[in-house]
């Protein structure tokens, strides 16, 4: 091995040189991504649920977020229906990441809200629930987060049971809610900018969406004692076309940007047994119904041309329909820990994929059982499980982008996409446990401040060994 060393200084060097860089080039290979950001908050152990923070807007320029508290309970008092429930809990704070500061704070922890939503932007964010008594208040919440103020929009009512309770068109110049008074109800067009009423439709409720392009407004209304889904144009409210839903429950509603086609999700109540969903696609001109699936949720692309779908409850495959041809173009099965998320993001590239999370057994899990039937502690992090996911591209079916977490909520920034995803280091039926959130980009992007100070540890003993030969053959040549 001796021999096969250079003789020279200058051929020294170079072998050194040359190791370093096949080193880094093996460490940056094997460097997992990590994320941009990270929070974490105790674990309050006299409660009766799981606190965890929540991302819930990202500004643009990364700087201003705003950040809720996401809370899972069991048998809590305050419910008496003794199921578990998810809910967000006050204050609503205004941080800023640069400084490391918080600019403001809204509501309280007695404030509850069952929805949040952020306008495209983020310079708006929307949380509606009962609150805390039967008079509507914080029925719809309207937070400035660049301007750091309270709205409070007039006879606003939350309606149970149903998504998309409110929508914001894509410029975020206004909100959709639902709103009610003593002589009548319906949905209004709230300007943002300007502080009022811009547009009223009687007799209509939630779910609301906004299409793509802000061109056209689909939402559930009467029409001539019947229940319709109603699509209209935007911003004169010219009806495109009306699709009757007998009296079936309009739990999840979606349109096409162009109006052209609509998909909804139903819910029915047999019984005492659980609800029943299903998932209906419509053409909005002929009223005809092309798909129909015993599925609990839908994603319908803004061309109108996929229809993609899945049940969690039954562990249905999930499903991408060409509406051209009202057949499958692929199926999906999901394995026993694996779930879709089919909520639409609003920002580019993320429009054309499916997120798939996948929750996987922790390799140790074993070796910790067996420590702590011994009596000992475990002394590392006690989370049983290891969280990843995928990016599924929606034409073709194939993962594209493989993710170390589970996505829960995207938000567009100047250097492209992020995604915000929370989680414990301990099972939530531990004690003491620790929840994280934690800000990624999308694609993940490696540390290279942690990839440059491994490589400049690497570089040390390599340099002092170099260095060392080099004297040594200095003194040889010099006798």
């Amino acid at each position: 091995m001796i021999r096969l060393l250079p003789r020279s200084p200058r051929g020294t060097w170079l072998l050194a040189a040359a190791v370093w860089l096949a080193t880094c080039g093996a460490l940056w290979w094997m460097l997992p991504p990590a994320p941009r950001a990270e929070w974490r908050v105790p674990f309050d152990p006299g409660e009766r649920c799981i606190s965890t923070p929540s991302v819930v807007a990202v500004r643009p320029d990364r700087r201003t977020v705003a950040v809720v508290e996401n809370i899972i309970a069991w048998n809590d008092s305050d419910f008496t229906d003794g199921r578990e429930l998810a809910f967000y809990r006050g204050p609503v704070c205004i941080l800023d990441a640069e400084a490391d500061r918080e600019r403001g704070r809204f509501l309280t922890r007695e404030d509850k809200f069952m929805a949040v939503g952020a306008s495209p932007d983020s310079r708006w964010l929307a949380l509606t629930g009962r609150g805390e008594s039967d008079d509507n208040r914080n029925a719809l919440v309207v937070i400035d987060v660049e301007g750091n103020r309270r709205l409070d929009l007039p006879d606003a009512v939350y309606r149970p049971r149903v998504g998309r309770r409110f929508a914001f068109v894509p410029d975020g110049s206004a909100i959709v809610y639902a709103w009610r008074n003593d002589e009548a109800e319906g949905l209004r067009i709230w300007d943002l900018g300007a502080g009022r009423v811009i547009r009223e439709i009687k007799d209509a409720w939630p779910p609301v969406v906004v299409g793509e392009g802000g061109r056209v407004l689909a939402f559930v209304a009467t029409s001539q004692g019947r229940q319709v889904i109603r699509v209209a144009e935007l911003p004169d409210l010219r009806m495109l076309g009306e699709i009757p839903t007998q009296a079936e429950r309009v739990r999840n509603l979606s349109v096409s940007a162009d109006g052209r086609r609509v998909a909804t999700v139903y819910e029915r109540q047999l019984g005492g047994a659980e609800p029943h969903s299903s998932v209906h696609f419509w053409d909005t001109a002929t009223g005809a119904e092309l798909v129909q699936r015993p599925d609990e949720y839908m994603r319908l692309t803004s061309d109108g041309e996929m229809l993609v779908t899945w049940s969690c409850s039954t562990r249905r495959p999930l499903v991408a329909w060409d509406l051209s041809s009202e057949r499958p173009r692929w199926e999906r099965d999901l394995p026993e820990g694996a779930g879709a998320s089919l909520s639409k993001p609003d920002i580019e590239p993320l429009r054309g994929y499916v997120f798939v999370g996948h929750s996987h057994d922790h390799p140790w899990n074993g070796v910790r059982d067996w420590v702590e039937r011994a009596g000992m502690k475990w002394p590392f992090s006690r989370r049983r499980d290891r969280d990843s996911g995928e990016l599924i591209d929606i034409v073709s079916g194939r993962s594209v982008v493989s993710l170390p977490f589970q996505m829960e909520s995207t938000f567009p920034s100047t250097d492209g996409p992020l995604a915000v995803t929370g989680t414990f280091d301990q099972t939530v039926f531990d004690e003491a446990v620790v929840p994280r959130v934690e800000v990624w980009d999308i694609p993940p992007r490696k540390s290279v401040w942690s990839f440059t100070a491994r490589t400049a540890l690497l570089a040390v003993p390599l340099f002092l060994i170099a260095r060392r030969r080099v004297r040594r053959l200095r003194e040889e040549a010099a006798a």
